[in-house]
């Protein structure tokens, strides 16, 4: 189970980084 929320961390920070080079992902 942790593992997964920390995977879904990551995705998220990945997500914020990533956010403003691809608009799309809204």
């Amino acid at each position: 189970h942790g593992l997964r929320t920390g995977i879904f961390e990551a995705s998220k920070l990945l997500l914020t980084n990533v956010a403003p080079t691809v608009p799309e992902i809204q």
